[in-house]
């Protein structure tokens, strides 16, 4: 469990990270990849997944929004 709370991670690639429980609350993620990343149980409150690359990453159980998932790039935007 690690906590990145408010944490800058912009354009961060985090292919394949492991980050299942991590307090990630207001993190700002704009543009970072995450793909296959492990995001179980990770507390996403108030992050900014804008252009965030989330293919395939693992969500379950984590704490997010619809609107925030929506933010993200979609599967079709990359590459």
């Amino acid at each position: 469990e690690a906590n990145l709370s408010g944490a800058d991670l912009s354009a961060a690639d985090l292919t394949l990270a492991n980050l299942s429980n991590t307090d990630l609350s207001n993190a700002v993620l704009i543009d970072t990849v995450l793909i296959e990343a492990d995001l179980s149980e990770a507390n996403l409150t108030g992050a900014d997944l804008t252009g965030a690359f989330l293919r395939q990453a693992n969500l379950r159980g984590a704490i997010i929004t619809q609107e925030q998932i929506d933010k993200a790039r979609s599967p079709d935007d990359i590459p």
